[in-house]
């Protein structure tokens, strides 16, 4: 006859505890790897970008001014010209000009780009040499019927301090494609006085195109 002592039934308890314990963890573990799954691709993600271009064209000018024989002339040009072309034209380029002297440029941008974009417009002084002069050059920026004025006065004074400025707004959707005219003219005052003479003033007329954002 066998008689099992008491420390003997502990240990053989104990043993069957702990078989038991690791069975619980291995089925809770294996348990966990035997779930069934599937997974989808959501494939050919793809993000692409456009652009904005633009082409610049005068498609009209006409200038008065005082000839060197004392008379009135006018000269006028109605062939679009490219401002990205080679050699490009200039926009109001004025020899020997004088006071009364006035002109009128049309101007067209289109749009071959991607987007359509707002349109604006702001003027650089590149050499204010005659501070006088640029204070009696008179620019006018309106709509192509003339109906609207979008921006005027002296140059001195509508001039933007630095480059890439807060453009003066022309219009806030040039559909893509599509084109927006506007015209510019200039206007040399008559009550300019001596301080003009044998004086020069330079600037640019750039042209801002910006996209149009998502709201």
């Amino acid at each position: 006859m066998k008689i099992l002592n008491k420390s003997g039934s502990v240990t053989a308890a104990i043993i069957v505890y702990a078989l038991t314990f690791l069975l619980c963890i291995g089925l809770i573990v294996g348990g966990t790897f035997a779930i069934l799954s599937k997974v989808d691709k959501l494939e050919q993600n793809v993000v692409t970008t456009g652009e904005i271009d633009l082409e610049v064209f005068v498609t009209n000018q006409s200038d008065t001014y005082v000839n060197a024989q004392g008379e009135t002339t006018t000269s006028t040009n109605s062939t679009a010209r490219s401002f990205s072309s080679t050699p490009s034209p200039t926009l109001i380029s004025l020899s020997n000009a004088a006071p009364g002297d006035h002109g009128t440029r049309t101007i067209r941008v289109d749009n071959k780009g991607s987007y359509a974009f707002k349109l604006g417009v702001a003027i650089v002084m590149t050499d204010a040499s005659s501070a006088a002069l640029a204070e009696q050059l008179k620019i006018t920026i309106k709509s192509a019927d003339g109906n609207t004025v979008y921006k005027s006065g002296v140059l001195s004074e509508i001039k933007h301090s630095t480059e890439n400025a807060s453009p003066y707004a022309l219009s806030n959707s040039v559909a893509t494609p599509g084109n927006f005219s506007f015209i510019i003219t200039y206007e040399f005052l008559s009550a300019a006085g001596n301080l003009v003479q044998n004086a020069k003033v330079e600037f640019e007329i750039q042209v801002f195109a910006t996209q149009i954002s998502a709201q």
